[in-house]
């Protein structure tokens, strides 16, 4: 099993086919998809003037990946098949919970939490509720509130 870290930099590096646009990744979330438990993440594209004024653009894209190796299953236009509710012409405030930076351990951590949620599933086909929402806390923390929404969304895709 590749670890989270791995997995979310090869899928990154895989967003629209390697197109260098300007665009933020999601943490990864665990939800089912087509009957399965897979990873999921979502991509949002901005440009300057997002920036500039510390707001972005809803996420338009979502991938779904295989539990274990990671291979991408999915890259999906959210005009084809969206995850979340939210409108299109609202820009969504970045301002973090916390202004302190988080040390790098704090992502080992939370990572680790992770492949562990996923570790459980492979091996023994139980989803570890209490492990998960620790790590949704602890990765919730770290994100803008106006963006915890396509967390809990995209959690929930069935």
């Amino acid at each position: 099993m590749d670890n989270i870290k791995t997995i979310m930099s090869q899928l990154n590096r895989q967003f629209l086919k390697g197109a260098k646009i300007p665009h933020g990744m999601s943490n990864p979330v665990l939800c089912k998809y087509e009957g399965q438990y897979v990873i999921a993440t979502f991509f949002y594209t901005y440009k300057r003037e997002h920036l500039d004024s510390n707001q972005m653009p809803r996420p338009t894209f979502w991938m779904v990946a295989e539990l274990e190796s990671g291979k991408l299953i999915k890259e999906i236009s959210c005009e084809e098949t969206d995850f979340s509710t939210q409108p299109y012409d609202v820009l969504y405030s970045m301002e973090k919970p916390d202004s302190e930076r988080p040390k790098p351990e704090y992502f080992d951590d939370l990572f680790k939490l992770f492949d562990e949620v996923r570790e459980q599933l492979l091996v023994n086909g139980i989803f570890d509720t209490d492990k998960y929402n620790e790590y949704k806390k602890m990765m919730l923390a770290l994100v803008p509130v106006a963006y915890h929404v396509f967390y809990h969304q995209l959690s929930e895709v069935v």
